[in-house]
């Protein structure tokens, strides 16, 4: 289990979480205990910000867990084929009904009578189902929370596609572990190389007069041309052809080893 953060249309791994059947078997635990283990690892690092989860990850349990550890939470309900039973303040069981294209909120309701959530769901038109999400935030931030985390899907991709994580071969859970950690730091210093190489190449000077261009985050002055857009940074390090000049190349350099700093050690606020 790889816990990440949203970056700039992918994401940077802060944390790592490994388990299997024989392991689980022999030390008498459950998954869930392997949950519960990840996400206290990185409460310290959390701090305010809310753990985003996938809806395998909404039960009971789990969201007991958070609330006790006083962790703020953006998880994606299952309303599949035995969906989860909501109540009101009085008691009173309260169906999520939603059509294509609306947007609905429902505030202070208690998950399968024992954690209190607030619940938002959207149906965008086109797609077959609605997406529904369950956390202790106000609801419209939640979902706006929820909708970054898909940038994560596309980091998946990339350790798979772009790094071979999926073709790792140890004969041991440790040594397992050390190599996924060795090749998670690997793709979040290409990741941030890849993207300062992206804007140098693609990125073109915004308009001082216009006030309604698209910026690149973290870069005002800049704006995303049509090639930055159809690229991920990490495909331009790994698969395109390019030519910087030594100079050039320091600096891009040492302008990611500042950003990854800043990562390993923020400065306090």
């Amino acid at each position: 289990m790889i816990l990440s953060t949203p970056y700039r249309g992918r994401a940077i791994p802060c944390g790592l979480v490994t388990c299997s059947s024989r392991t689980i078997s022999q030390e008498g635990l459950s998954r869930n205990l392997y949950h519960f283990r990840g996400f206290s690892a990185i409460k310290e690092l959390l701090g305010e910000r809310p753990l985003v989860l996938d809806r395998e990850f909404g039960y009971k349990g789990l969201l007991e867990a958070l609330v006790v550890e006083g962790i703020h939470f953006v998880i994606r309900l299952n309303l599949g084929s035995h969906p989860p039973k909501f109540y009101d303040q009085e008691g009173r069981e309260v169906h999520l009904t939603i059509i294509p294209g609306e947007r609905r909120a429902y505030r202070q309701l208690w998950y399968k009578g024992k954690v209190r959530m607030n619940i938002v769901g959207r149906w965008l038109p086109g797609l077959r189902e609605p997406l529904w999400v369950m956390t202790n935030l106000e609801p419209e931030k939640g979902l706006e929370i929820y909708s970054a985390r898909m940038k994560i899907e596309e980091s998946f991709r990339d350790l798979k596609g772009l790094l071979g994580m999926g073709r790792l071969m140890n004969r041991t859970q440790e040594r397992m572990e050390k190599m996924i950690a060795l090749l998670l730091i690997v793709y979040a210093i290409a990741l941030l190389v890849g993207e300062n190489l992206r804007d140098y190449l693609y990125a073109q000077p915004r308009e001082a007069s216009s006030s309604s261009s698209a910026t690149i985050p973290g870069k005002p002055n800049l704006r995303p041309g049509k090639k930055w857009r159809l690229y991920s940074g990490l495909f331009v390090l790994l698969r395109q052809k390019w030519h910087l000049s030594r100079r050039e190349w320091q600096h891009l350099i040492q302008e990611s080893l500042a950003l990854f700093t800043a990562l390993l050690a923020p400065v306090p606020t």
